[in-house]
């Protein structure tokens, strides 16, 4: 026994009472419903894909309240440190992040709670370097460079942040340096 794909398919008409053969009503209601094999097959991927999008992706909130901190840690000449410890305080919670110098001698401190915090950097044969007052704004990642001094574990310099100028033209912060 053959069967033929090729053959339409044919589509059920929901008829409503008061309703004659060729789709026009007596009553005033409104034209019949008809489902096609064709209309189901574009309505069903569809469908999930929404349903998909809502439920499955992350919830984007508008509401970012942290910031960052960056900088290159350097020696007196310019020259760059690598694998330095550098630990960022909370003023107000006394919360610690630690993080160490890259080969570059860069270091990054993202998803920072706004606030103000403390910066320290070590590095054997270098004096440690403290810089205090840092105002993490939100979304802004402020660029604290440090220059370590040569010298012995036991000294410590301390800098304090100057306040960052607002920028008139964009409304963004700016470092002093």
């Amino acid at each position: 026994m053959k069967f033929d794909f090729r053959a339409k398919v044919s589509t059920p008409v929901l008829s409503r009472p008061g309703q004659r053969e060729n789709g026009n009503t007596l009553d005033g209601q409104h034209p019949p419903i008809s489902f096609s094999a064709r209309g189901l097959a574009y309505l069903l991927p569809v469908t999930y894909f929404l349903l998909l999008a809502v439920f499955v992706t992350p919830r984007l909130g508008a509401q970012i309240a942290t910031g960052g901190i960056t900088g290159t840690v350097k020696d007196t000449s310019g020259a760059v440190i690598a694998d330095s410890q550098v630990s960022l305080t909370n003023d107000q919670t006394g919360v610690v992040q630690d993080t160490r110098s890259t080969s570059t001698g860069t270091y990054v401190f993202e998803s920072v709670p706004v606030g103000t915090y403390t910066l320290r950097v070590t590095h054997p044969g270098f004096q440690d370097v403290l810089i205090k007052n840092i105002q993490v704004h939100v979304q802004f990642v402020l660029t604290e460079d440090v220059s370590l001094p040569i010298g012995t574990a036991q000294q410590q310099v301390t800098v304090s942040a100057a306040a960052p100028l607002l920028q008139a033209e964009s409304a963004a912060y700016r470092n002093n340096d």
